[in-house]
C-alpha cells in the first residue's frame, strides 16, 4: 500500500513564526557581540583589585536571577559596575552574561554606603540604559550614598538613558576620550498588528467595563485609537519629567547648561564635558587609581580636562 505524501503549504502564519525564530537568532548574535567587546575592553584595561571582597544579599531569586555578587574594595575605594541592558527583573541575559538588576546594584551601594571601610565609591558605567521600572530604586541608592561617601562614576565607553540617570547621582562623572554619555529622555514602543491579525482573518476584540475606555488597550490584533495614542504620549511624558527632574537633582549645573533637555542626542568625550554632562575627560583605571590615592575631588583629572 503506497503511502501518500503530504504536502505543506506555507502560510502567513508559519511565515511569521520563521521570522521571529531568524530575528532571535540575530538578536542573540549582537548580544554576545556586545558581551566580548565589553568584556575585551574591561579585560585590557584591567585593574588588579586584591583586598578582601564584603558578601552582600542574595537578590530577589527570580527565574534567572543569579546571587548577588560580592562587594569589590580594594584600599578603600568599592567598585560597583553598571553594565549592559538595566532592568528591574532579571531575565536570560542577565543569567547568561552575569549583569545585575537594579536591586542587586542597589544592594551593593548600599553595601557600600554602610561598610566603614569603604573611603568612596566608583561606579563604572557601560550601558545603553534599560527600563523605567526599577531605576529609582538604584537612583535613590546613589544619591543616599553620595551623601555619606565620595561617589564617581567612571563612564566606560557608554551610559545613555537611565544609565545616566542613574551616573548624575555621583558627585564627579568621567568620561573615556571615546565614550559616549546621553541619551536622555523616554520612549514607547506599541505595535499596531491589527492589519497583520485582519489578513490572516483573525477578528481581535477587548471588552473593557463602561467607566474605563482605555483598559486593554494595545492589546494584539486591535487597532489603536487617536485617544489611547494620545494618552500613551501623556504617560511617556510624565515619565520622561521624573527623568529629567531627577538629572537635575544629581546634577544641579545642567539646569542652566546650553544643552536642551532632553533631546535624546548622546555626546563624546571632550564635548560632553563642554556641555556639564560630564566633569573630566579619563580612563577608569585612572580614575580608580586617583581615588585610591585619595584625590576624592579628582581635582588633578578635571584641571586636566579644561
Amino acid at each position: 500500500m503506497a503511502r501518500s505524501r503530504t504536502t505543506r503549504e506555507t502560510t502567513p502564519a508559519a511565515t511569521g513564526q520563521a521570522a521571529g525564530l531568524l530575528w532571535g537568532a540575530h538578536e542573540a548574535g549582537l548580544r554576545e557581540c556586545w558581551r566580548r567587546i565589553h568584556a575585551a575592553r574591561l579585560a585590557a584595561a584591567a585593574v588588579k583589585l586584591t583586598a578582601p571582597a564584603v558578601a552582600v544579599g542574595a537578590g530577589s531569586g527570580g527565574l534567572f536571577e543569579r546571587p548577588t555578587p560580592a562587594l569589590t574594595v580594594a584600599r578603600g575605594v568599592a567598585v560597583v559596575d553598571v553594565v549592559g541592558p538595566l532592568s528591574k527583573g532579571a531575565d536570560l541575559y542577565n543569567w547568561l552574561f552575569g549583569t545585575l538588576t537594579f536591586g542587586q546594584l542597589a544592594e551593593l551601594v548600599d553595601a557600600a554606603r554602610r561598610d566603614v571601610r569603604v573611603t568612596a565609591l566608583m561606579l563604572r558605567v557601560d550601558s545603553p540604559g534599560g527600563t523605567v521600572a526599577g531605576v529609582s530604586d538604584l537612583v535613590e541608592a546613589v544619591a543616599a550614598c553620595r551623601a555619606a561617601k565620595p561617589v564617581v562614576a567612571a563612564v566606560s565607553d557608554l551610559a545613555a538613558s537611565c544609565a545616566y540617570q542613574v551616573a548624575a547621582q555621583a558627585g564627579l562623572i568621567t568620561v573615556d576620550t571615546d565614550g559616549w554619555v546621553g541619551s536622555i529622555g523616554v520612549y514607547l514602543v506599541i505595535d499596531d498588528l491589527s492589519r497583520l491579525y485582519e489578513d490572516l482573518g483573525v477578528a481581535v476584540r477587548v471588552f473593557a467595563s463602561e467607566r474605563d475606555p482605555y483598559k486593554g488597550g494595545g492589546t494584539p490584533g486591535t487597532p489603536i485609537s487617536p485617544e489611547q495614542a494620545d494618552d500613551w504620549q501623556r504617560m511617556v511624558d510624565e515619565m520622561g519629567t521624573e527623568m529629567i527632574r531627577s538629572i537635575f537633582a544629581g546634577r544641579a549645573a545642567l539646569r542652566t547648561a546650553a544643552l536642551r533637555l532632553p533631546d535624546g542626542r548622546v555626546y563624546m568625550g571632550a564635548d560632553a564635558v563642554a556641555r556639564g554632562l560630564a566633569d573630566a575627560v579619563a580612563s577608569w583605571p585612572a580614575v580608580l587609581a586617583a581615588l585610591q590615592d585619595g584625590d576624592f575631588a579628582l581635582e588633578r583629572l578635571v584641571a586636566a580636562a579644561r
